[in-house]
């Protein structure tokens, strides 16, 4: 069966968070080159042949005679999903708990496990565990791989010397959500939150004896406590991980907000992903262009500043409502994002000193029609020594100060 038809008749699409179809297609759009070489079926051969050797080194191939419980189920969950592909399960040597995991590949599904989670899983348990692992396979293979390509393009970007903390993070994120959507495929699978949530516990916490409602009960006295974000790399905390399946079940779509929350957070400076960076460029750039829209901010000491922040940067009509515009895409945005933005507009206020006060009237004017005014106060007054005194009548009299210059360069 095709991958399209997968995903109509699983509704594949449904159960796959917001956050990884917009990284797909910003990584297509953004490193186009990049993103042909690594969707190539050259570049996909050469990957099966290294992980499969791989494989072979570190762990047990297990056969399906002396295994046929774990295979059945596999080979249940595999039609379940329509996959339509063989599947081989490992022993990992040497381990050092109790794991699961599925090797990247797409036309082979090759499942490694590591201490007894075979033999120490209740049925239930076992088949929650398997269509997690398969639905990893499951998800590199619909949409004409395209998430497979995804993980590959952040993987060569992170492992590169020049790596950025926007790749670490989006590619950190992508683990992330990528778990959220194997735990729901494991739930489609099994079709109660209760066992899928136990082989969680089970697995992580390597205990025989597990329940999963005093576990949920758990992880909301942790939910009452205040906002929980995320601080793991590959993994969402377990008590994450059991909360976001009990509330898919429970409403599904309406809470991927909430399960985004817990991911990701606010947006702060100090931690961007690689869309949120964009997003931030964007910003900054559209925030330049509002605050030189003045004929008599245009000189050429304000342009070679502004090229200090995009070397391609022009001189572009901008219309008053633009504010307006800036100042809805602002309301969303961290405390540490908004004092940026307050300094992008302190550095463009003594760009040119030969303007005097113009360029700092005209800050005040965009900072306050963008909520950002009390940021902007502080640090103006701290960096400029402006007093109290003086900060109030230039606040008082930026609007005529801004027309009359406006009226200057017109006349």
């Amino acid at each position: 069966m095709s991958n399209s038809n997968v995903q109509e008749n699983l509704a594949v699409d449904r159960l796959i968070p917001p956050y990884l179809k917009s990284l797909a297609d910003f990584l297509q759009s953004q490193l186009p080159d990049a993103w042909q070489w690594m969707h190539s079926d050259r570049f996909a051969r050469d990957d099966v042949e290294s992980i499969r050797l791989e494989l072979l080194r570190t762990a047990v191939r297990l056969d399906r005679q002396s295994h046929a419980r774990p295979y059945e189920f596999a080979d249940l969950v595999s039609a379940e999903l329509m996959l339509e592909i063989p599947v081989t399960l490992y022993q990992l040597q040497n381990p050092s708990g109790w794991n699961a995991a599925a090797m990247p590949v797409t036309e082979h599904a090759h499942l490694l496990f590591e201490g007894p989670v075979l033999k120490e899983l209740g049925d239930d348990e076992l088949v929650a565990v398997l269509a997690h692992e398969l639905a990893h396979v499951l998800l590199w293979r619909i949409d004409d791989g395209r998430h497979r390509t995804a993980l590959r393009l952040l993987d060569a970007l992170c492992d590169d010397s020049s790596a950025s903390a926007a790749h670490l993070e989006s590619d950190r994120l992508r683990r992330l959500h990528t778990e959220i959507f194997c735990d729901r495929v494991a739930l489609f699978v099994v079709k109660d939150p209760l066992p899928a949530i136990a082989s969680l516990i089970k697995v992580g916490t390597q205990a025989g004896d597990v329940d999963p409602i005093a576990y949920l009960k758990q992880a909301d006295e942790i939910f009452a406590a205040g906002k929980v974000t995320s601080e793991q790399v590959t993994h969402p905390e377990l008590f994450i991980r059991a909360r976001a399946l009990k509330l898919w079940s429970d409403s599904a779509d309406a809470i991927q907000q909430s399960i985004d929350d817990m991911l990701a957070g606010d947006v702060h400076l100090d931690c961007l992903d690689l869309m949120q960076r964009d997003r931030v460029g964007d910003l900054t750039r559209r925030t330049i262009e509002a605050i030189t829209r003045y004929e008599w901010f245009r000189t050429d000491a304000v342009l070679s500043h502004a090229r200090l922040y995009f070397d391609d940067f022009k001189w572009k009509r901008v219309a008053k409502s633009e504010a307006e515009q800036l100042a809805s895409q602002f309301q969303s945005l961290d405390a540490s994002v908004k004092q940026y933005f307050a300094y992008v507009l302190l550095d463009f206020a003594t760009s040119d000193r030969e303007l005097d006060d113009l360029p700092l009237a005209a800050a005040i004017d965009l900072a306050e029609q963008l909520s950002i005014i009390d940021a902007f106060k502080e640090i103006a007054c701290k960096e400029l020594r402006l007093r109290v005194k003086q900060w109030n009548e230039l606040t008082a009299n930026r609007s005529k100060l801004l027309q009359r210059a406006e009226k200057g360069t017109k006349g």
